[in-house]
């Protein structure tokens, strides 16, 4: 329930969430003023909220918006106005029955599924059927996720009709207002997005929304698969499947889905935003650091020298992860040789590198911070 348009002009002093208050299975409740949709939603459901995002393990969230469930960093946006969010925590947290594990699997699990575009209308109508499967609106995927961790969040619906006022409501969350603290823009290391504005959308949309292109784009040629998969990555898991059992078929699916990757683009997406060529991001991500750094004050600076330290973990553990697609899919290919996989192959092999660039442009920004400090300060 996420709106998108023109971003207002960006304000001197931004809200951030405090990453290091975040636990595994809160949820953040948003809204965007000046924006029809969710005034409209606020409206029509009477609460003060109208979009839905659960906590993964901080700092990484995940949503589902008209791009599908999209897996993002949450670090990577802010507030104009800290009162446009709301924390919830539940209360259940501590309780032996409350299966995290469980929550964040089902969650993780969604990625790349498209948005419950009907559903999120029938969603006011407790009495009307569901008519979509295997799609989520941004609070549903919360309490379906809740579900599988074995709590209802409102007894008296089913999570595909529990909405952002639902969980504003529900008992079983208690909430946290003070979750954010003031930034100058000139300090943040990466062009922000907002929470409570519309923005550009994102590397991990676009890649969500061209997924779920080619997904209909397989469904249109192959219409008697339509409640096989609803995402790309069971799209593929399916092809792997039916390689085992019916060669002839999993090849001419094969075809399909390799034209439809081919058609999107989506294996030119990455280098499209960022050409291996282009140095330009990461020049000016460089100099901006080197520039404010000289500006600010002895606090501000231990403050930065903890955020580069943070994110020079963060991109190693995201190296681990994309080595690890790296590795799945290459053995994947080898084992089936189908195009479409070896597609994907190629898509996590640039993804891999541009985050070989990033890693590498924090780690030298975190030189240049660490080098000011005395010797033996850490």
């Amino acid at each position: 329930m996420k709106t998108t348009g023109t971003a207002p002009p960006p304000a001197s002093v931004v809200h951030k969430v405090d990453v290091e208050l975040l636990r595994a299975g809160d949820v953040l409740l948003t809204r965007s003023p000046g924006q029809p949709a969710s005034e409209l939603i606020q409206k029509v459901t009477g609460s003060l909220f109208s979009h839905a995002i659960l906590i993964l393990d901080p700092p990484y969230a995940i949503e589902s918006t008209r791009y599908g469930v999209v897996r993002f960093q949450i670090d990577r946006l802010v507030f104009n106005n800290s009162s446009n969010g709301l924390l919830l925590r539940s209360r259940s947290q501590n309780d032996g029955c409350f299966n995290i594990d469980s929550l964040l699997l089902f969650a993780e699990g969604r990625v790349s599924t498209p948005y419950a575009s009907t559903e999120v209308l029938l969603s006011l109508f407790r009495s009307l059927p569901r008519v979509e499967r295997g799609t989520y609106f941004c609070s549903h995927l919360v309490a379906e996720a809740y579900a599988q961790a074995g709590f209802g969040l409102i007894d008296e619906l089913t999570p595909e009709r529990v909405t952002p006022a639902a969980l504003a409501k529900s008992p079983l969350f208690e909430h946290i207002e003070t979750f954010t603290y003031p930034v100058s823009t000139e300090l943040l290391p990466f062009d922000h997005a907002y929470f409570d504005a519309p923005s550009e959308a994102s590397f991990a949309q676009q890649e969500s929304m061209r997924k779920q292109e080619i997904v209909d784009s397989v469904k249109k040629t192959y219409p008697q698969l339509a409640d096989r998969f609803a995402s790309f990555n069971d799209m593929i898991v399916y092809l792997s499947k039916l390689l085992n059992s019916n060669e002839k078929e999993a090849f001419a699916l094969d075809g399909v889905i390799a034209k439809a990757i081919v058609d999107s683009k989506l294996h030119l997406l990455a280098r499209d935003l960022m050409p291996p060529d282009s140095d330009t991001f990461f020049t000016d991500f460089y100099l901006r650091g080197a520039l404010v750094y000289g500006t600010l004050s002895v606090e501000q600076k231990y403050s930065l020298r903890n955020f580069y330290r943070q994110m020079g973990a963060r991109t190693d553990a995201t190296m681990t992860d994309r080595q690890r697609d790296v590795d799945a899919f290459r053995k994947a290919y080898m084992q089936s040789e189908l195009e479409s996989v070896r597609l994907v192959l190629a898509i996590a092999e640039d993804s891999k590198a541009i985050h070989a660039r990033v890693s590498l442009v924090v780690k030298t920004c975190l030189q240049l911070v660490e080098a000011a400090f005395p010797t033996g300060d850490a």
